[in-house]
């Protein structure tokens, strides 16, 4: 694919994304940039290092682009959420209503997609859930892996604005400690967030 580094597109000030504190003096970098296919650089109206993103040792860059996107819907469409097929077949009233709908509504010799639909239909019009996002393992952990990143970024933050070498050692160490917790913390959200799905799966049956 042909790609283009869109930092180099526009003249600014800055273009330094990282300062490197092994060297003395720190040295400027440009280690990062955003790139775009050449079929999109006509779609960039600009690229430049920012003051925005969360506190890291690598600066944040910013893309503009300008894009037209044009979406029909139908007025009338309504979401009706997702049938309900567990309290359906548990549920003796929702049975009942389900099999009767079916009986009023489904015509002697209905063709395949007749039948599917009346199906559908008496699903709808018997027991449905609203939809929801699922909840994925970061979001479900949120609460304890958050302050965890936070405190690896603010911790990058300061090594990099640190010209003091006692300090900086001191900052490195407890930034591979962060690392670590980090690490540990992720792993076990991930392992909690696998069982969760399995007891739900298992509810099904």
């Amino acid at each position: 694919m042909d790609l283009r580094a869109m930092t180099t597109y526009f003249k600014h000030d800055k273009y330094t994304t990282h300062t490197s504190n092994f060297t003395s003096p720190p040295t400027p970098l440009t280690l990062d940039s955003i790139s775009v296919s050449s079929n999109g650089v006509k779609n960039v109206r600009d690229c430049k290092v920012c003051k925005l993103g969360v506190p890291s040792d690598h600066s944040a860059i910013l893309l503009t682009i300008c894009l037209t996107s044009i979406k029909h819907k139908d007025p009338s469409e309504l979401s009706l959420g997702a049938i309900d097929w567990h309290t359906i077949r548990q549920n003796e009233d929702k049975r009942n209503h389900f099999n009767n709908f079916i009986k009023e509504n489904m015509p002697l010799n209905p063709s395949y997609s007749e039948f599917n639909q009346i199906i559908m239909d008496a699903g709808y019009a018997t027991a449905t859930t609203p939809k929801y996002r699922r909840v994925g393992w970061f979001e479900n952990d949120k609460e304890n892996l958050q302050p965890l990143i936070l405190k690896k970024s603010e911790l990058l933050h300061k090594i990099r604005n640190s010209s003091d070498p006692l300090e900086l050692e001191t900052l490195k160490a407890t930034y591979k400690l962060a690392c670590k917790e980090t690490k540990d913390r992720t792993e076990l959200a991930k392992k909690c967030w696998a069982i969760k799905l399995g007891n739900e799966v298992n509810e099904l049956n």
